[in-house]
């Protein structure tokens, strides 16, 4: 292999890594989103279970009436 060639594998090689480097970090960025996510999700679900514990199955809604 000739300089030219071994220099232009090299910057072939340097770009791919840079590109695995890249993909590997957008990824752990979106594993952390998705946690903060799945950690909301959880807390939503923990509080939705508590109210409906508390209701007890009545409609507390008073209809609005249009002036006559």
């Amino acid at each position: 292999m000739t300089p030219e060639e071994q220099q232009q594998v090299n910057a072939m090689m340097r770009f791919y890594e840079q590109q695995i480097a890249n993909l590997s970090r957008e990824g752990a960025q979106a594993a952390g989103v998705s946690e903060v996510f799945a950690i909301k999700l959880k807390a939503a679900e923990k509080e939705l279970g508590e109210l409906k514990k508390k209701y007890d199955g009545t409609d507390k809604v008073v209809p609005i009436k249009e002036p006559a």
